[in-house]
């Protein structure tokens, strides 16, 4: 079943179980034909004090519903009503027995007196054992209305303080607002002459040809603020100003005083403790179990007193003696003289009772009274808070939008600016990158060829096991160009950035100008390298010694020498050297040489030596009698750069030597950890096998001992 307790009468109602699947709203639906309150007029509340909603389902309030924790109906129709309360009480049988009694005791003795008597006697009993239940409903009643009004304590607390942070969140903004009043009126009074501005600024016609977000209206305006008013006329404008002028009028300090005022008697309304805690009620129903108790055993003396005439009767009836029934009668009336005196105490018992409830139920529609008159302040304070709120809101938005339009220019101007830059760098960038696209191309195809000639060359060959690690190929990079971007953007040019510069000379600092030259810098060849220079912390003149290098590192053709051919070597730590044409000393014949695939004919018994000796150099020289100087300039640089060359070398050699140094110490002491190790496993392995040749030999001297103990029993 599912409990629903109406607190101001304190009755209980029992619906089905099924109920509790449906939505509160059809709960509320039934309990409005049989109780006759309209559903509007309802209020349920579970233990706690939330409410029902009623778009919910019943069963989404759990352990609300049942006996000792049913939900709690409210009845508005009852509160709101001047019409005197009237409690639900069960008075039960409250049965006058004074003169009943009196008759059966004024009767002569006799078996008909005996069995009047006995019925008399049980008619006590019954009647104690309803009134018993009644005032223990009665007592129950009142607990769960004190429940009831501990969920409507709690209701009202959650719904102040609910109130409490919208009133705090209401004055925070409040206040924001007030710190930026004086700017908001700046703003107001410099409005028309930010109209005055965007009178002067023309619309690029750029901007309107084949704009899709632009109405047709707005397709012929000339200057920003006929763009901008042809949707909204100017005298709109004007009204908004003054409207706004108007509204910041009202929204002042004194405003937010007096709504704070009403706040707080709000609050300090719903914080009354002397309404909220029904001061007593704890003792009257401690009082009134107390009294249960004594009611139980008032009970249990009728019954003992019934027993006691039923089992006389049974007695007489068995004996037949009738000499007995004098005194048995006078022991009767003795009886019932006691019964009748318990019967008035448990009248009187009922009565408190019945009084207890009916004044907890008027004691309680006051206070309910009271609720509903601090709720509904708390709602005409709230309704109160969101109307200024909704007029903040409002007066923010329209402040919004002229700040705005006084930020127009300054936007607009920017916007233009922007739009030229993206299109300059745009321009640039793609073409930096379809020229990069390609030479990474280039390159890629190059060192896929170099390794192919040389594996094809290397692959059979049984000192391959030497080098592994020689099949990987270089991943492709920017091998396809970026798509095209910035297709949307109006078509405007520097030339419309002078025509708004001649049109608005006050304002030309603020309009910026870019063209595609602007950007070229940042794609230069030369810009590229100094910063990945600088990220690899090298200095520039390291980073032309490292280029040097690489020159060097490859076959070249100088003036008086006449080398031939030879594949090159690569240097891992040197990653420049073999971009001989990224130099900025490189010529095109060298890059013509450095770029050229390996020769697949030439020996690998005999590779080139990393650094060229200047014996044979040094005797020509001796043997010419003069040098041009451009010659000695070469020779100098060639010099430097095998210094800086040996020097690099040396610098690898004893990082190399360092390593092979490190791997040695490093499988040294591995090889001792697995010996170690070993030995461990061997000892380990020795002490479990001689456990477990022990374990065999105890298990076969067992069985020796119990096949010799069968036989025994065998022969006896």
């Amino acid at each position: 079943m599912l409990y629903v307790f109406h607190v101001e009468t304190g009755s209980m109602m029992t619906y089905d179980m099924n109920l509790a699947l449906e939505s509160v709203a059809h709960l509320k639906g039934v309990i409005g034909r049989m109780c006759s309150i309209p559903p509007d007029k309802q209020v349920l509340l579970v233990s706690g004090g939330e409410s029902l909603d009623s778009n919910n389902r019943v069963c989404q309030y759990s352990a609300a519903g049942t006996d000792t924790n049913p939900i709690f109906l409210f009845s508005k129709c009852t509160i709101e009503s001047t019409t005197p309360l009237t409690p639900s009480v069960n008075y039960g049988s409250d049965v006058d027995m004074n003169e009943e009694t009196k008759y059966a005791i004024a009767m002569q003795p006799s078996y008909d007196t005996v069995l009047q008597r006995t019925k008399l006697a049980k008619k006590f009993h019954e009647l104690a054992k309803e009134q018993t239940k009644v005032c223990e409903q009665l007592v129950h009643d009142q607990h769960l209305q004190q429940q009831g009004w501990a969920a409507v304590v709690a209701n009202l607390e959650d719904t102040t303080k609910a109130f409490e942070n919208k009133a705090e969140l209401f004055e925070q903004h409040f206040n924001q607002f007030l710190q930026n009043r004086e700017e908001h009126y700046h703003l107001l009074q410099n409005f028309r002459g930010d109209l005055e501005i965007l009178s002067q600024i023309p619309v690029l016609p750029a901007l309107l040809l084949n704009n899709e977000n632009i109405d047709s209206s707005q397709a012929e305006a000339t200057t920003l603020l006929e763009w901008i008013t042809s949707t909204d006329r100017q005298s709109n404008m004007d009204q908004a100003v003054d409207s706004c002028f108007s509204r910041l009028e009202q929204l002042n300090e004194t405003t937010m005083q007096a709504l704070k005022k009403n706040i707080e008697a709000a609050i300090e309304t719903a914080s009354n403790k002397s309404m909220k805690e029904i001061k007593g009620l704890e003792e009257r129903l401690s009082g009134l179990e107390n009294i249960m108790f004594s009611n139980k055993r008032y009970v249990q003396e009728q019954e003992e007193h019934s027993i006691g005439l039923n089992q006389n009767l049974q007695r007489l009836s068995k004996l037949g003696d009738e000499t007995i029934l004098p005194d048995l009668c006078q022991t009767h009336s003795r009886h019932l003289s006691v019964m009748l005196k318990n019967h008035q105490q448990m009248r009187d018992i009922l009565k408190r009772c019945t009084k207890a409830k009916e004044e907890l139920s008027l004691n309680l529609l006051q206070r309910l009274k009271w609720v509903v008159f601090v709720q509904n302040n708390i709602s005409d304070v709230s309704h109160k808070l969101l109307i200024y709120h909704e007029g903040l809101k409002a007066l923010k938005n329209r402040l919004d939008i002229f700040q705005q339009v006084h930020l127009s220019p300054d936007i607009y101007l920017n916007a233009v600016g922007e739009v030229v830059r993206r299109r300059a760098f745009s321009k640039a960038f793609l073409k930096w990158a379809h020229d990069l696209s390609a030479q990474s191309d280039d390159i890629y195809k190059e060192e896929i060829s170099r390794r192919k000639a040389f594996h094809d060359q290397f692959e059979n060959h049984f000192l391959r096991n030497l080098f592994p690690g020689l099949e990987d190929e270089p991943p492709p990079f920017a091998a396809q160009p970026p798509n095209v971007f910035d297709n949307y953007l109006p078509e405007l040019t520097c030339e419309d950035i002078k025509l708004l510069k001649q049109q608005l000379p006050e304002m030309a600092s603020a309009i910026p100008e870019y063209t595609e030259s602007s950007f070229n810098f940042m794609f230069s060849p030369n810009l590229l390298r100094s910063t990945a220079t600088e990220q690899n912390g090298l200095t520039p003149s390291q980073d032309a010694a490292d280029s040097s290098i690489g020159a060097l590192l490859q076959p070249t053709s100088s003036a008086g020498h006449d080398l031939s051919p030879q594949p090159s070597i690569d240097v891992p730590s040197l990653p420049k050297e073999d971009r001989g044409f990224e130099s900025e000393t490189d010529t095109e014949e060298f890059e013509k040489v450095g770029q050229s695939p390996v020769d697949p004919n030439l020996p690998l018994e005999n590779p080139p030596c990393l650094i060229q000796t200047s014996d044979k150099s040094s005797s020509q020289q001796s043997s010419t009698p003069s040098v041009h100087p451009e010659k000695e300039e070469n020779l100098g640089s060639v010099s430097s750069q095998e210094s800086l060359t040996m020097s690099t070398m040396k610098k690898i050699t004893n990082l190399a030597v360092t390593g092979a140094k490190q791997w040695r110490e490093e499988l040294s002491t591995l090889r001792s950890c697995m010996v170690e190790n070993s030995k461990d496993m061997r000892e380990n392995f020795e002490e479990l096998r001689r456990e477990a040749l022990e374990r065999i030999t105890l298990l076969q001297q067992h069985h020796e001992e119990t096949i010799a103990n069968l036989k025994k029993v065998q022969c006896q």
